[in-house]
């Protein structure tokens, strides 16, 4: 794709500068490089050269004596938790430096030094019948949406109960006429919806409603996972109005509407 858009070698440049390549192992230009090339790169870059992609698939995995400060780095840090970050305000300045002639607005108080409340959208959303925070919380039997492929995991997935479900307050779930098993449709304030099979349980809090796994798979290549489980990326919204600006992460939180789904 970045060969047929023309932007391979701004591709690679950041490549360079992510994985941190130096010397002979950082890719060149607009270099047509494969992704096991630039795998053993990196590896080679890391390791030493006799420790590339071929190595490591003939042996699997590499030890070494590690000092303490690689294992218990915590314990070198000058504080436990930094609350104040002195360089906050300086990078603030920066940023409005490149954002505001682009006529990009970025609040000053998301770089301030100390942490306090900055609410999301969601936490502004009063709309009538929007009474759930949904929110995605990481599955006890998948890695995010990267295992759900894995027959084995799959098969134990099947027989959680919350794993390819939503979670919902019994009392809240109750109030709404559904029963555990009951297919609901979920719908942020923006139109954007979801479906999914409920579990009610006395473990979620009645305003919350709660969504593992990052599953909901379409491919024809995911035969195993395809249409298990929930997508709740499907209820973001991506957009300035709903990320950080001092960061871009995207709000995970999202006031939601329930109901019992038609079909």
């Amino acid at each position: 794709l970045a060969n047929r858009a023309g932007f391979r070698a701004d591709m690679n440049a950041a490549f360079n500068a992510v994985l941190d390549l130096e010397g002979q192992n950082r890719l060149e230009g607009a270099g047509d490089y494969s992704y096991e090339d630039i795998c053993d790169r990196d590896l080679r870059d890391k390791f030493g050269p006799e420790k590339g992609l071929s190595w490591f698939r003939e042996h699997g995995v590499m030890s070494w004596p590690k000092k303490p400060e690689e294992v218990y780095w915590r314990h070198f840090e000058d504080v436990r938790v930094p609350i104040y970050w002195e360089w906050m305000p300086d990078l603030g300045a920066k940023t409005k430096a490149i954002t505001d002639p682009a006529g990009l607005d970025i609040p000053e108080e998301f770089f301030r030094p100390l942490a306090e409340w900055l609410p999301c959208p969601s936490h502004n959303c009063n709309a009538e019948g929007f009474d759930f925070f949904a929110f995605y919380y990481r599955d006890t039997v998948h890695t995010n949406s990267l295992t759900l492929e894995n027959a084995w995991l799959d098969e134990a997935a099947q027989m959680d109960p919350f794993s390819y479900n939503v979670a919902l307050n019994e009392d809240a779930g109750l109030a709404l006429g559904l029963k555990t098993g009951d297919k609901i449709q979920i719908e942020n304030d923006k139109g954007a919806s979801i479906k999914g099979r409920v579990r009610l349980t006395q473990t979620m809090h009645p305003e919350g409603l709660g969504i593992g796994a990052c599953a909901g798979h379409w491919s024809e290549h995911m035969p195993v996972a395809k249409g298990k489980g929930i997508f709740f990326n499907d209820l973001l919204e991506l957009d300035m109005a709903h990320a950080s600006p001092a960061n871009l992460n995207l709000d995970v939180c999202v006031k939601v509407k329930v109901s019992k789904a038609t079909n």
